[in-house]
């Protein structure tokens, strides 16, 4: 009580009275549970008092060895609101999957790649993780195989034909390995890491003049909504 009502326990100086007393009011803000109170007080309340006050009051409690509570030990700071990422539009998405062209083993590869991608709406990890017998190219599915998890995911019209495409004639030329498992290989024909296919997208996206930034999170939720 002697907290709340702004008295103190030992001698303070004039600015450490003023700082504590912004913090009082912001503490009775939130035992009185009135929102608008507490935000009003929290953002006028200096942000070097905020972020330095218990740290200021643990050196003068070391000092003094007079101040026996803390007014800042149960103090939160007031939750911040989550931006919605940023998502691709349809033009965008579109423009993206129009880069590759099926004019050599590589354009095979990233045109089948990215739409693959859009098609399933599969994370990266899972899509460089896949191997050849995991998709079955005649019923036109992909099994997916996560940690305690299995899941048939159909592949549209449009990304059956560029994986076709590129199972048939780009991969048997690109791996040098008939061992190799991987679905998806780079140019020397090993498995696809995760770097490998960001520079991909990167590669693409720079084609297609998009400014955006394109994070593996903003890739998957823009397929899923288109």
């Amino acid at each position: 009580q002697k907290i709340m009502s702004g008295e103190m326990y030992g001698t303070i100086d004039n600015k450490m009275e003023d700082q504590v007393m912004e913090i009082c009011r912001l503490m009775q803000a939130i035992l009185k549970k009135d929102t608008g109170s507490y935000q009003k007080v929290w953002y006028s309340t200096p942000k070097a008092i905020v972020k330095a006050e218990g740290t200021e009051w643990k050196q003068k409690k070391r000092r003094t060895k007079k101040i026996k509570n803390d007014p800042t030990e149960n103090i939160q700071s007031p939750k911040v609101e989550k931006k919605i990422p940023s998502v691709l539009t349809s033009q965008e998405v579109e423009l993206l999957l129009e880069q590759p062209k099926d004019v050599d083993l590589k354009g095979t590869r990233d045109k089948a790649m990215l739409e693959f991608a859009y098609a399933t709406g599969m994370r990266v990890t899972e899509i460089i993780s896949l191997n050849i017998e995991n998709v079955d190219l005649e019923q036109g599915f992909v099994i997916c195989n996560t940690v305690g998890k299995k899941r048939n995911i159909p592949l549209g019209s449009i990304s059956l034909k560029a994986l076709k495409e590129y199972v048939e004639k780009a991969r048997p030329i690109l791996i040098k390995d008939e061992n190799e498992k991987a679905l998806f290989v780079n140019v020397n024909g090993k498995r696809l890491t995760r770097q490998g296919f960001w520079k991909i997208v990167k590669y693409y996206k720079e084609q297609a003049h998009i400014t955006k930034d394109i994070t593996p999170h903003v890739l998957r939720h823009s397929f899923a909504t288109h």
